[in-house]
């Protein structure tokens, strides 16, 4: 088996990691259904059933379906998703950070935009639909935010920011980028298409452009720096800081205020520049050159 896909072109590659995905996808499901049966858990009240179907779903949607066509294709599968160690990582996660920092105002503006958005009176029922699916969505979030002790937001940071940070960079960017890359023979054609699908998975039209542009940030801290790794602690520091923000301000107005005045367009412009100037930087430092393990 790993003979034929080390032999099989890039596009069949995308096929069976999708296929994977799809099939982890029923398994996580018919676990979820087995844990909630035998524990009596409910999808709407406990932390618990949100907590252990996101595991679930993020190690056999994501992680597992990665690695195995990592194996199956490359006897180091580390080395197939650029899973680096060496001296500049540090320096490369520090400016992949500062990276997404400078462009968060930009995102901000995205987000209120997309947030706006109406649909012509025939979609109407369309976009009623996707605001309910986005109002489940924001209470499953809330639900599991909603602990305020040390446990809640230690797990949280585990599950939510860690697992679910490392399990979609190794799928999206590690694997899907990857072949992506290899079968247009173009990094920004690889980058934005794994970015529509990265942000498409989540079923949130009202995310989706602010997603899309973060899903966008990651990968070409991927495409410059060949080091997953960037990508994974960039997306763990997003994560994160979320998390952190729900923990000690939740819904203060303070917050929202501070949101609310990031998200204008002279800001959004100027942090765009800034953001791109600081990318071109980003991807003259050979990131790449740093050493494999």
């Amino acid at each position: 088996m790993k003979q034929f896909l080390s032999n099989t072109g890039n596009g069949m590659k995308i096929f069976y990691l999708l296929l994977f995905s799809f099939m982890g996808l029923l398994v996580a499901i018919s676990f979820i259904a087995i844990f909630g049966s035998i524990f009596g858990l409910n999808s709407v009240t406990d932390v618990w059933y949100i907590r252990i179907s996101s595991i679930l779903q993020e190690v056999f949607v994501f992680l597992l379906p990665a690695y195995l066509l990592a194996i199956l294709n490359d006897s180091k599968p580390h080395k197939f998703m650029e899973l680096h160690g060496g001296n500049k990582l540090a320096s490369g996660i520090i400016l992949g950070v500062v990276i997404f920092c400078l462009a968060y105002p930009f995102i901000s503006y995205v987000t209120q935009w997309n947030m706006q958005i109406e649909f012509p009176e025939a979609l109407r029922d369309v976009e009623t639909w996707m605001r309910q699916m986005e109002d489940a969505a924001k209470q499953t979030t809330d639900q599991l935010l909603s602990g305020k002790n040390l446990g809640n937001f230690t797990m949280n940071i585990l599950l939510v920011a860690g697992l679910a940070a490392f399990s979609e960079e190794i799928f999206f960017r590690g694997a899907l980028q990857t072949l992506l890359n290899k079968a247009f023979k173009n990094g920004h054609a690889a980058v934005w298409v794994s970015a529509i699908i990265f942000s498409s998975i989540h079923f949130q039209f009202y995310g989706f452009f602010a997603r899309l542009i973060m899903g966008a940030i990651l990968g070409y801290l991927f495409l410059y720096s060949k080091n997953l790794w960037i990508p994974i602690v960039v997306h763990f520091f997003n994560n994160a800081m979320v998390i952190v923000s729900n923990q000690f301000w939740g819904e203060s107005e303070w917050a929202a205020e501070v949101d609310s005045k990031l998200a204008n367009i002279p800001l959004a412009v100027i942090s765009l520049i800034i953001t791109i100037l600081t990318f071109i930087y980003f991807k003259k430092q050979q990131f790449a050159t740093i050493k494999k393990i």
